[in-house]
């Protein structure tokens, strides 16, 4: 779906976030596991097919790689720019399971240029409403674990007469 555009307004005075906004997306929503996604194929299309001369960046580090690392697993950087905005998503390296990779194949880089790219698209309006509620059911599932990961412990510190804080291991 191509709609008139010229820079910064379409002809009825709509900014590229609205007319991207207002795509349909629903015929390109995939779902994988509990995720509901538009491939980055298709992001890139529906975007090129409004704003053909919109373009996107790679970031590279030093070394000319296209991935950083830190001291918590490896992450993308990408920008896509219509007219005079640009967004930039930084997307951790993960596996299937939206789980940090710490020795990540270039496969799984690939893979997270490609995620991050299409969640760079969706900041400039494109299938936006699938990411609404994702940061919290990631943290939502990082609290359960962490709960399920006390509750182990402190079963753990029952059977074995473990410290309550106080230094002595009894209770107060």
């Amino acid at each position: 779906m191509a709609v008139k555009y010229e820079k910064g307004k379409e002809a009825n005075g709509s900014s590229s976030f609205e007319i991207l906004k207002k795509v349909d997306i629903s015929p390109h929503v995939e779902k994988k596991g509990n995720y509901d996604y538009v491939s980055w194929a298709s992001a890139l299309d529906i975007l090129y097919s409004n704003f053909p001369k919109a373009s996107y960046e790679v970031h590279t580090c030093q070394e000319g790689h296209p991935f950083f690392k830190s001291e918590l697993g490896y992450y993308v950087v990408v920008s896509v720019t219509i007219d005079d905005k640009t967004e930039t998503e930084y997307h951790a390296v993960t596996g299937n399971n939206n789980k940090a990779l710490l020795k990540p194949t270039m496969v799984d880089i690939n893979a997270s240029i490609k995620r991050g790219l299409a969640k760079t698209i969706a900041q400039h309006g494109l299938g936006l409403d699938l990411w609404i509620g994702e940061d919290l059911q990631q943290y939502g599932k990082r609290d359960e674990e962490a709960t399920t990961e006390l509750d182990e412990a402190s079963q753990e510190e029952g059977k074995t007469g473990g410290s309550n804080g106080n230094g002595n291991g009894s209770k107060p």
